[in-house]
């Protein structure tokens, strides 16, 4: 008998457990397929399972959320005169073969200054082809739509699934490529690339998710993206509008995974996880908080020779490296031994810049 009760009461928690999953399953695509923002209010009143209580409630629109990473929807939170607002949205995984573009030809037009602003065609580009539409002369180019062919903020349409990022100053390609194998980019050479000794270039990163972003969500987006970088970028890449142009100069390919947006995504659970693990290491610069988050979980000894090592391929001396390499691992809560430092990170480098 008491093995009966056991079965029993071990099939009624169960019962629980996938009533209480569908439940937040159900409010998370409630919140999706909503055309506008709703409140606490407006889910109490259309859901009968909604909890009144602040705590009950809570509980479940952060499971709710929890559930939406993992099935393909974003619950965005705000605040609006202190009522909470949540608006929801299935996301569309990206398909390489139509990645958001819209373009512009210099030799289909009498004035190529006209391509500055107007003549841009939508499509959905293969990825595998982008080398053309990066390395054709005269191409003006955007990772947005526009209606009525003209580029500016206002008439660009909303979603995207490319980030570009311009790089002018501060740090080697190479130093770039090292930084981001583990992701499928293209990087191209710009018309002034090693003037003056500098490397210009752009890298093109595409998205996991297809985003649907206001010109304000998308700003705030792209600057949770620079945040996150660990080499310096122009900033202007934050507007929707903005154009790049083609050179015929170098390509470069990489094969990898393709760019999480959703920790970048405004108003979100993840942004907001990832604005406090940044305020964490706020005290370090952009290359130093990047390694420190890959050695939580990484070789720290492999990860510590590759950040010294893009310090000696951007022109620091030795003993400057030293200086800095010994520095940031201090900062480190699971920094490695002093031993361990001089024997094989600064070996390392002292070979490297004897070269």
């Amino acid at each position: 008998m008491q093995a009966i009760k056991l079965v029993e009461e071990s099939g009624q928690a169960f019962s629980a457990i996938l009533t209480r999953e569908k439940t937040y399953m159900k409010l998370a695509k409630y919140i999706a397929q909503c055309d506008t923002e709703v409140t606490h209010a407006d889910l109490t009143e259309a859901l009968p399972f909604y909890k009144s209580g602040i705590a009950a409630r809570n509980e479940m629109m952060s499971l709710a959320m929890g559930w939406g990473y993992r099935n393909h929807i974003i619950i965005k939170k705000s605040f609006v005169d202190g009522i909470e607002f949540f608006k929801g949205e299935s996301l569309k995984e990206t398909n390489l073969n139509e990645i958001i573009i819209s373009y512009s030809d210099e030799s289909q037009v009498s004035n190529p200054s006209e391509c500055f602003a107007f003549n841009y065609g939508n499509e959905k580009a293969p990825w595998e082809q982008f080398d053309k539409l990066v390395l054709t002369p005269g191409i003006h180019w955007c990772n947005h739509w526009f209606t009525g062919g003209h580029r500016c903020n206002e008439c660009a349409l909303t979603r995207f699934n490319l980030v570009v990022l311009d790089v002018d100053h501060g740090i080697k390609l190479t130093s770039v490529q090292d930084l981001l194998k583990e992701y499928e980019y293209l990087i191209y050479t710009t018309k002034r690339h090693q003037v003056e000794g500098e490397d210009r270039f752009r890298v093109l990163l595409p998205l996991n998710y297809e985003l649907d972003l206001m010109p304000e969500e998308y700003k705030e987006f792209m600057n949770n993206v620079l945040k996150w970088l660990p080499f310096e970028v122009d900033e202007s890449v934050n507007q929707p509008a903005k154009k790049w142009l083609s050179n015929p100069g170098q390509i470069f390919r990489n094969q990898g995974k393709l760019l999480d947006a959703l920790p970048f995504i405004p108003k979100t659970s993840r942004n907001e996880t990832f604005k406090k693990e940044a305020q964490k290491v706020e005290n370090l610069d952009a290359l130093e908080r990047w390694f420190a988050g890959l050695m939580v979980n990484g070789n720290r000894n492999n990860l510590m020779i590759r950040y010294a090592l893009i310090l000696v391929d951007n022109g620091m001396t030795f003993d400057e490296i030293c200086a800095k390499v010994k520095k940031f691992n201090k900062q480190l809560s699971n920094g490695l031994p002093e031993e361990e430092i001089e024997n094989t990170i600064l070996v390392t480098v002292a070979k490297r810049c004897n070269q």
